[in-house]
């Protein structure tokens, strides 16, 4: 599991080039059309130029692809984080060991957002059990275990919405670092290929 989501959980070459481009044909237009406007413009003036405008596309660009949040344990932040990304309307798929992470009253809002898709929240785990276990399925979430077959070695959260998709991954933290950390990926094609394993890998309860 871990391999596979070091190739899925990336931009792909072809993705980076075409962004590559992009902001180069975009530099370079841009950089033109004032050249035109103002006569004895420096040519190292304006390949500085558009070097920064390259830059500032590429990072732009990039960022719709992953971004990475870095959290205290059940803090507040990393609890409004993920109230807000399970409020967000489609269908969401956990891929997890257990619900632990989402128990106590200071997590009420994220089983709340949840809940509230009800058969259209997907939840895969190794543990089917304990009181967020009880509580979500009470409330028509579709719940799978995974076989024990399946070495899981990444943890999981995906949305899919109208074809367009997103999946935060939790991923290791540095040593002596008490640090959660999750990467969110924009890749329509890697989530829904993530999704896929996912599900297969589980069965209904």
């Amino acid at each position: 599991m871990n391999n596979l989501s070091n190739r899925l959980f990336q931009p792909r070459l072809p993705e980076r080039s075409l962004e590559i481009l992009n902001g180069v044909l975009f530099a370079v237009t841009l950089v033109a059309a004032l050249t035109g406007y103002v006569r004895h413009v420096p040519w190292w003036a304006a390949a500085l130029v558009a070097a920064l405008l390259v830059l500032v596309y590429v990072i732009v660009a990039f960022s719709r692809y992953y971004s990475t949040y870095t959290f205290d344990e059940d803090s507040p932040e990393m609890c409004r984080f993920f109230t807000e990304w399970y409020k967000r309307q489609g269908y969401h798929t956990i891929f997890c060991d257990n619900l632990d992470w989402m128990a106590g009253g200071q997590n009420t809002t994220i089983r709340e957002a949840l809940a509230s898709h009800g058969a259209a929240s997907t939840i895969c785990l190794r543990d089917c059990s304990g009181p967020v276990f009880d509580e979500l399925n009470q409330a028509g979430v579709s719940m799978r275990q995974i076989r024990g077959d399946v070495h899981m070695r990444a943890k999981i959260s995906i949305k899919l919405d109208d074809g367009l998709g997103q999946m935060i991954v939790r991923i290791s933290g540095r040593d002596n670092d008490d640090k959660v950390r999750f990467r969110r990926v924009s890749d329509s094609l890697s989530t829904e290929m993530a999704r896929e394993f996912v599900v297969n890998s589980s069965v209904p309860i």
